[in-house]
């Protein structure tokens, strides 16, 4: 026998061979008399005998299972309390068939008695292998080896005689020490264990299960009837006011309780450590969250070759930096995309926001540096599943013959090779710099470097803490660069050549491995990458035309295709042009924008009709100038007439007054800039012309721009 965690005492083991015969000597020394008297109770009791061959003749034995039995029992408690040599006492098992090697949980549907929860039932569960606490083997030893001792003393006493013994020598305490010690852990029960005792009906019952199982010790292992934490009256309105996304504390939790019953701090402490993480979070912490202190799966790939599977994500970066337009600070977006199997950044991409554009580019700069990838794994971002990354047809995941898989949403665990690598990519060389503005900047350090930012701006219009567009991809360049040359803890160890230590393997040795191992990726020309990374998106044909982004494109070559669906790709810095190809990836046609474009009338009709037109614009001029004569302008009724607005059309030039204006606004500006000669009839006209509110506006912005007054003088006149 060997118990879990505390070692059990050592029993006595009995002799090998049980004897089936005792002396006179044997029976005067038990029952405290002569052997004369033993041999006169004998004789009147008629006890069965026989004879065996002693030193010097013959001597008288009896069967030990034919005595009476009080005898017997009197000789098994003599076996127990003071164990014969090997002629006169019956023999236990071996020591090591005590207690056979555990293999189940406890039997099931126990009841109390003097076993209380140790008591065992009368039919066992199937046992399931390793399930036994310690202290149910403990217990289940214990019974084993009471009831072996048990075996032993009845084969020649008999059952119930040795049932009484063993149980009346445990009520008077006059076990043996090592079996003593086995009784209270027996019992199995809570309470003053040490004063627990053992009856026959529990031997009996122990006994009874254990030959039914062919004398396996797994059907005497107690059942763990622990009901677990009991549920207080208060708990169900404490965990109400507790699991809040707001994370009260436990005092706030039981002040803000509802109902008359409420728990002491201490109480609820102590409730709280008895629940699980997860029980204890939930609805403090989110599903997300949660999964953090949830079991998880852990995805092996030591099968994988490089771009078998690569992840793509976007990170928001931990400083800030100078806008490229308007030089305020602003935190740039990332795009990364990783091999899985040899943790290596094989492209990135940096944008003004995350974007479609941004996602493209990356995706562009993995494909021409590594090589062409199986499986995409992105989240659900919308830059990574538009329709020009993902479309069946026209998306850039197809026509790279690649597959994109998305993540769950709310699942970032899944893709936890990537969202853990951040911390080492950008966020730790980004702690270097002033600007920094992620987890753990100091708040006051932050607001002082903040404001300083800003009094820099508007004095200098840039400030030196703050990365320039051009020197902020430098840096992520670098980043990169530092973080594929790294040992990585994820990949395989390896000797280091010049200081013959054992290290993992940095992401770039990692790829290097693979390639000594013959394999190569799948690359791209220059032309194939030019064609593929540019975007697509599926359109129709009308009449030999594709419509893109409020453009029409033309080409004759379209015409056989009307009402055909086609990839329409374009360059997002050229809009003259776009490639129209099949479905299948065909190239149709390049078509031109406004391709079929041509002038509304002919060229020769239009400068026809303009020199039809000089005559009437040089009378037209002729009879201006008349009506504005050197006698003045037309008086009707003795007021004066002023030149009409539709009648300017021309601007002041060189200072001398024009013979019209092509405004009240230029007349007004001719004015101003030579009030000298400006007439009363033109102060007149002008304060009568600006009552117009538009006119007034543009009047009060000539004089802001060129410094005059004139409109105030006016008004004022």
């Amino acid at each position: 026998m060997r118990a879990v965690d505390d070692a059990l005492p050592v029993v006595p083991a009995a002799p090998d061979k049980p004897v089936h015969l005792v002396d006179t000597r044997l029976l005067a020394q038990v029952l405290g008399v002569t052997e004369r008297a033993v041999r006169l109770r004998a004789a009147s009791g008629r006890w069965p005998s026989t004879t065996r061959p002693v030193r010097g003749g013959r001597a008288k034995v009896f069967p030990l299972s034919r005595l009476p039995i009080a005898i017997r029992e009197a000789v098994l408690a003599h076996f127990l309390s003071s164990p014969p040599a090997a002629s006169t006492a019956p023999a236990a098992p071996a020591a090591g068939t005590a207690a056979p090697p555990a293999r189940a949980v406890a039997v099931a549907g126990e009841k109390g008695g003097n076993g209380g929860k140790g008591a065992c039932p009368g039919r066992a569960v199937p046992p399931v292998p390793g399930t036994l606490d310690g202290w149910q083997r403990r217990c289940m030893e214990a019974r084993a080896a009471l009831l072996v001792h048990i075996r032993a003393l009845a084969a020649d006493g008999g059952l119930n005689a040795a049932l009484r013994v063993v149980a009346g020598q445990a009520r008077a305490g006059t076990l043996p020490s090592a079996l003593a010690q086995l009784v209270p852990v027996a019992n199995a029960r809570a309470g003053n264990s040490g004063a627990r005792s053992l009856s026959v009906p529990t031997l009996k019952r122990w006994w009874g299960i254990w030959q039914r199982a062919g004398c396996d010790a797994l059907v005497l292992a107690p059942a763990d009837v622990r009901a677990g934490p009991s549920l207080p009256v208060w708990a169900p309105a404490f965990l109400a006011a507790y699991r809040l996304p707001s994370k009260p504390s436990v005092p706030d939790a039981i002040a803000r309780m509802d109902g008359a019953v409420r728990p002491s701090e201490g109480q609820a402490r102590r409730f709280l450590s008895s629940l699980s993480a997860v029980e204890r979070n939930k609805g403090r912490m989110g599903p997300a969250a949660l999964k953090a202190i949830r079991p998880f799966v852990r995805r092996d790939t030591s099968d994988l070759e490089p771009l078998d599977v690569v992840i793509a994500d976007g990170f928001t970066a931990k400083q800030d930096v100078a806008h490229p337009i308007h030089g305020r600070p602003f935190a740039p977006e990332l795009t990364v995309v990783r091999c899985v199997a040899t943790r290596r950044v094989i492209g990135w991409s940096a944008g003004l926001s995350e974007s479609t554009w941004t996602v493209m580019d990356a995706y562009a700069d993995a494909a021409r540096k590594a090589g062409l990838w199986a499986i995409a794994y992105t989240d659900n971002g919308a830059g990574f599943r538009s329709k020009l990354n993902t479309g069946d047809l026209a998306g850039l995941q197809g026509r790279l013959g690649a597959t994109h898989a998305l993540g769950r949403p709310g699942n970032p665990q899944a893709r936890g090779q990537i969202e853990k690598g951040w911390d080492r990519l950008f966020i730790r060389p980004a702690k270097a710099l002033p600007a920094f503005r992620g987890t753990g900047m100091d708040p006051e350090a932050r607001r002082r470097i903040v404001k300083q930012v800003e009094r820099d701006i508007s004095e200098q219009g840039r400030s030196d803490l703050l990365q320039s567009w051009a020197e902020f991809l430098r840096w992520a360049a670098d980043c990169v660069a530092a973080y594929n040359a790294a040992p990585h803890s994820g990949l395989p160890r390896m000797t280091e050549a010049a200081t013959g230590k054992r290290r993992h393997m940095s992401p770039d040795e990692a790829w290097q491995a693979h390639m000594a191992r013959g394999w190569a990726p799948v690359r791209l020309s220059d032309a194939e990458a030019e064609d593929l990374f540019r975007p697509h998106l599926i359109r129709r044909v009308r009449r030999a035309e594709v419509a893109l982004f409020n453009n029409a494109y033309f080409h004759p070559d379209l015409e056989p295709h009307h009402g055909e669906a086609v990839q329409v790709g374009f360059d997002i810095h050229d809009p003259t042009r776009v490639w129209v190809r099949s479905l299948s990836g065909a190239l149709i046609a390049v078509a031109e924008a406004g391709g079929n474009s041509r002038p509304y009338f002919d060229t020769v009709r239009v400068q026809r009709a303009r020199r039809r037109l000089r005559p009437v614009e040089a009378k037209r001029a002729e009879i201006l100038a008349e009506l504005d004569g050197a006698d003045g302008p037309p008086v009707i009724e003795g007021e004066a007439v002023p030149v009409p607005a539709a009648l300017a059309l021309a601007g002041p030039t060189d200072g001398e007054r024009p013979a019209f204006f092509a405004s009240d606004l230029a007349m007004y500006g001719w004015c101003a800039a030579n009030e000298a000669a400006v007439t009363a009839h033109d102060r007149a006209y002008l304060a009568a012309a600006m009552a117009d509110p538009r006119l007034a506006r543009a009047v009060a912005d000539h004089d802001r721009r060129h410094g005059t007054g004139l409109s105030g003088r006016l008004q004022a006149g």
